[in-house]
């Protein structure tokens, strides 16, 4: 951005100046804005992807999971407070197929939101 600003300084002293050929200093000047109407458009793509990835990363995200096993099951996971375990113990009591557990949690950082 700095450099299409200086362009345009340094084409409007061109543009300006008494007795000179005006060519190079207006097509200066029509580069150099272009330039900066560039710049600020990118700016705000780049500021809009950044403000949607941190609300994407700081959302509450909820995750299911299917357990099998024949008795008990501990599931370790992580989330912004730490390491999180949760024992699962199966609804089919006897076969131990279909045990299903949630959990729910905020994204990376979210309690340093508030």
């Amino acid at each position: 951005m700095w450099p299409a600003c200086v362009a345009v300084s340094l084409a409007i002293i061109g543009v300006t100046r008494k007795f000179a050929k005006k060519g190079a200093a207006v097509t200066g000047l029509v580069l150099g804005i272009l330039g900066v109407v560039i710049a600020a458009i990118w700016m705000a793509v780049l500021a809009a992807a950044v403000s949607s990835a941190d609300q994407t990363l700081n959302s509450e995200h909820k995750v299911e999971y299917g357990v099998t096993t024949n008795g008990k099951a501990s599931v370790s996971y992580w989330t912004s407070g730490g390491t999180s375990h949760q024992d699962v113990t199966s609804k089919n009591s006897g076969t131990g197929q279909g045990a299903m557990a949630s959990c729910s949690g905020s994204g990376l950082g979210a309690d340093k939101k508030k």
